[in-house]
């Protein structure tokens, strides 16, 4: 029987979305992680009740004052009682057998992290496809090796317990981008391809350059109030420099995997325009509002 002060695994999840917006979701998820006995924590900054009909024992709901998803996460993570702890995003949804394939990686593995693969559930439309292609290409499947360049998505991420003590929980950079990027750096991370979540995200051009801008400008923000001003300056010539050309370059070597075509890279070009403009502004004047903007 399994220990219900001590769930084999726990999903972390932060919205912004109203409780019926993510009911269809938390079923779903529900699911996934009954088959294993495990919970999901929702961080919600709604100011709504939970949806009905949901199972205390499988979901709890944390309402936290803020729309900053990277402290919705933190908060929703630090909640989390399971051995394994698993983060989620409001458009992804694990595929059948992730929750077994979560826990059964990290018996395998003495790895801190475990990343999981990334698959594009979006992908009728150029702007869909060319999304996905700017952020998350090299964690399409299959993956043997941990990417290099830059830390996973979130969505790919489950830690074990011990990787998470000490977090503070009201250092909203905490999670990301200190431990993650701190382990990424450190390759204490080991991938698993038979982990996959199915990734949902197809708002159209006008958003995603807004979102790209976004994501871009909240992790960059995350670190560069704390640089002096002539290593913001180097930071900024690096962004210039390499962050177009790697966004680029990750694209071109995953776009036959996901079926998409050599327009599809014009508009990566765009997407990356726009993260190279909001990691600019990251920083050198810092977030701004772009956490509490971001998908």
């Amino acid at each position: 029987m399994a220990d219900p002060d001590r769930p084999p695994l726990s999903l972390a999840l932060a919205t912004r979305s109203s409780r019926h917006e993510i009911a269809p979701l938390l079923a779903i998820i529900g699911d996934r992680l009954g088959e294993v006995d495990g919970e999901v924590v929702v961080a919600s900054s709604s100011g709504e009740a939970p949806p009905e009909n949901l199972d205390p024992a499988l979901v709890r709901w944390l309402p936290v004052d803020s729309r900053d998803l990277s402290l919705l996460r933190l908060r929703a993570v630090l909640a989390c009682r399971g051995a394994v702890v698993a983060v989620g995003e409001d458009q992804a949804v694990p595929a059948d057998g992730w929750a077994r394939a979560v826990i059964r990686s990290h018996r395998e593995n003495p790895e801190p992290v475990v990343v999981g693969c990334l698959v594009n559930a979006t992908r009728s439309t150029m702007v869909g496809r060319a999304n996905f292609l700017s952020f998350a290409g090299p964690y399409l499947p299959p993956m043997p090796l941990l990417p290099g360049g830059r830390p996973p998505p979130s969505s790919t991420l489950s830690f074990k317990r011990e990787a998470l003590v000490g977090l503070d929980p009201a250092d909203r950079g905490g999670l990301e981008p200190d431990l993650v990027n701190r382990l990424f750096g450190e390759r204490a991370m080991v991938t698993d391809d038979r982990i996959a979540v199915l990734h949902f995200q197809d708002e159209g051009l006008a958003w995603s350059l807004r979102n790209a801008y976004a994501s871009a400008r909240t992790g960059y923000g995350a670190v560069g109030p704390g640089l002096d001003r002539d290593q913001r300056r180097a930071a900024s010539r690096w962004v210039v420099a390499n962050l177009p050309r790697r966004t680029l370059r990750e694209a071109g070597a995953a776009r036959t995997r996901l079926g998409a075509a050599w327009p599809e890279l014009g508009l990566v070009a765009l997407l990356a325009g726009a993260s190279t403009v909001g990691a600019l502004a990251g920083t050198l004047a810092g977030p701004g509002r772009a956490p509490g903007t971001v998908a």
